[in-house]
């Protein structure tokens, strides 16, 4: 489901405009960004796995104008089975499209050759993760976010799906980290430098401060562990990560986060005005 609202002199969120009834908005509509043009509105649309009598769906990348509020389907480009789009980010220059590729933990990078619409297929496909070996359950990759100088780009991974053992709902605990990424700057080509292992379970989110000189990740959700013979809960939590010139990181705190039974679905930072 995707809602359309018109802003007030003031920024505020005014009346939803109405769309046409019949208007294709894919299957589990994930994010929606303005392209860098600003004529066309670039939506990721996970898909699903067969569930409830419903066939298993790709997910595709949707494109549309939206002239007035209103929406209209331009294109939209699904690729092969287990696409899984979930974040796209432009580069500051305009130039190129990054994607997040949910369930192939794949980074992809698209041509925005003329702002408003994306390339048919990507330019450079690349893996997110730092460790190839097989891994139990499900792997996820997430959020994705470019450097303001455009050099560099970070996704985040986390390990993904529970499995049954000994009555209890245990996490698969297999890769939780950020990845960093140099970006050509003549082609938009990604090329990883490091990825630095999160010390909690399932990061979902992550932002940049303002500044670039910090990132800070979340965890979705307190989850059981075995430790010790034993399980220990390890709760929802926010990483801080500082930010060097040369775009690698180095972790700088933890803390934990009681979610009041909630999900930790995204994190932001603002820059205050000084009193």
């Amino acid at each position: 489901m995707v809602t359309v609202h018109k802003l007030s002199p003031g920024g505020g969120i005014g009346d939803e405009v109405e769309q046409d009834a019949q208007l294709d908005l894919g299957v589990y509509s994930h994010q929606v960004m303005a392209s860098p043009s600003n004529e066309t509105l670039i939506m990721p649309t996970r898909g699903n796995d067969e569930k409830g009598g419903q066939p298993p769906d790709t997910g595709s990348i949707e494109v549309y104008g939206f002239k007035s509020g209103k929406l209209d389907l331009l294109a939209s480009s699904s690729a092969v089975p287990e696409f899984g789009p979930r974040h796209v980010v432009f580069h500051p220059s305009g130039k190129w499209m990054y994607l997040s590729v949910e369930r192939q933990n794949r980074l992809l990078t698209y041509s925005m050759e003329t702002g408003s619409m994306p390339s048919t297929s990507p330019t450079f496909d690349c893996s997110s993760l730092g460790r190839e070996q097989a891994l139990e359950g499900r792997q996820i990759a997430c959020a994705i976010h470019v450097h303001p100088n455009g050099q560099f780009l970070y996704q985040s991974n986390r390990s993904g799906g529970f499995y049954e053992e000994d009555g209890l709902r245990l996490p698969h605990t297999n890769e939780d980290s950020i990845a960093a990424f140099s970006i050509n700057q003549e082609s938009g080509e990604p090329t990883p430098i490091q990825h630095i292992d999160v010390p909690s379970i399932h990061t979902r989110t992550f932002s940049l401060h303002p500044s670039a000189k910090l990132l800070v990740a979340g965890t979705v959700q307190p989850v059981p562990v075995k430790s010790d013979g034993g399980v220990r809960i390890v709760p929802s939590a926010l990483m801080v990560y500082r930010v060097a010139e040369d775009g690698m990181l180095s972790f700088a705190r933890l803390y934990e986060m009681n979610t009041l039974g909630k999900l930790m679905f995204w994190t932001g930072m603002i820059t205050l005005p000084e009193s």
